[in-house]
């Protein structure tokens, strides 16, 4: 029989000598991953993206034209990242249908920039993408915090991941103020993802109707699959793969799908990187929309308008309900003339008073007719 007192050394040998030759328990893993982000996140680099797109909808319709492969719709951006001074810049142009215009298609350019203190955003509709002018025309932009007029979507996160800023589109923050909260994540495991050895990571701070699921490449830190998954059977999730680079590994190409209940995962959309550029020179201007005369700037509910000398001033205001009233009664006044004019009211005053005898005379028909068995 063993004694008390081997049994305790034996017990205390095993955890503090023998579990580190092991694999390491799976907080350690959530824990590693977020410290190897904060090194991510000190060591990102000022970045410059072109990047290119195809979109298939989820519902296509077979008549309708699509200007890329496999019914495809197409679309690109510029996306100018600088995560130390928090910086970001981001032109989309999409080739799409709009809902209410499906006899053609739509040319969409969107701008997202934000300059370390306020968002500026802006967006230009052309319906008729064939006779879209080069330059897109923005008569309106919005400017305030971040996220007061619009938000990026989930299938641009790789571009922030890869620099440890694990920011979803449910994140209201900006994504460079993103940082992982203590215990947020927690690790159920290890899984190979295209050969790589990945760690599965699990986002406990979700909402109770969702679940937010990642794979981080154990030696880089960086996630190689995202999925979301929600109560109601529907999510997405996204696959990354990845290039080498000077600055260590950054995204190659993505591919997002969709996930629904009732069918497999539909693939909704393809990106691809096709010119990165590490440095680039760039100004405060870089970061901000160029005001134009005439343009509509929106801030904190109030419309200002751009004059030629580029200052601002107020919109002007749009007339009352009674000035406009009064406003087409002289116009007919002059038109038929006052008398006629009082002709003409005369005989509406008597119409709805002939009208309303009417009702009341139905109402007491109704009223003395006996019930029917």
């Amino acid at each position: 029989m063993f004694s008390t007192r081997r049994i305790v050394c034996a017990a205390v040998f095993g955890v503090f000598v023998l579990a580190p030759a092991g694999a390491q328990p799976p907080n350690d893993d959530a824990a590693r991953m977020v410290a190897r982000w904060d090194q991510l996140r000190r060591a990102a680099p000022v970045v410059s993206y072109v990047i290119r797109w195809d979109s298939f909808p989820t519902n296509p319709n077979p008549d309708a034209p699509k200007p890329g492969e496999d019914g495809a719709y197409t679309g690109s951006a510029l996306v100018l990242l600088d995560p130390t001074r928090k910086r970001l810049r981001m032109d989309k142009d999409e080739i799409t249908h709009i809902l209410n215009r499906r006899e053609r298609l739509s040319r969409v350019r969107t701008i997202h920039r934000y300059d370390g203190n306020e968002q500026s955003f802006a967006q230009a509709h052309d319906f008729d993408a064939a006779k879209a002018p080069i330059e897109p025309v923005f008569p309106s932009i919005w400017l305030g915090p971040w996220g007061s007029s619009a938000r990026l979507t989930d299938e641009f996160g790789p571009l922030f991941w890869v620099h440890g800023l694990i920011w979803t589109e449910r994140v209201t923050a900006l994504p460079f103020d993103w940082r992982a909260k203590p215990g947020q994540f927690r690790s159920s495991g290890r899984e190979a993802v295209e050969g790589r050895a990945c760690i599965i990571l699990h986002d406990t701070t979700a909402r109770t109707e969702s679940k937010e699921t990642l794979w981080v490449d154990d030696e880089r830190g960086v996630i190689v699959r995202w999925r979301i998954e929600r109560a109601n059977g529907y999510g997405a999730e996204i696959r990354i793969r990845y290039q080498e680079t000077p600055h260590g590994w950054l995204p190659q190409t993505w591919e997002r799908s969709d996930l629904r209940p009732d069918r497999p995962p539909a693939v909704a959309r393809r990106v691809r990187v096709e010119a990165l550029t590490f440095d680039p020179v760039v100004s405060d201007d870089d970061f901000r929309i160029a005001l134009r005369p005439e343009m509509t700037v929106h801030r904190n509910s109030f419309a200002l308008r751009v004059r030629d000398d580029g200052t601002l001033e107020p919109e002007p205001t749009p007339p009352a309900w009674s000035d406009t009233l009064v406003a087409h009664v002289s116009t007919w006044a002059k038109r038929i003339g006052w008398l006629g004019l009082g002709g003409v009211v005369t005989a509406a005053v008597l119409l709805g008073v002939l009208v309303r005898l009417r009702m009341q005379r139905s109402a007491a028909g109704s009223r003395s007719t006996p019930n029917q068995a």
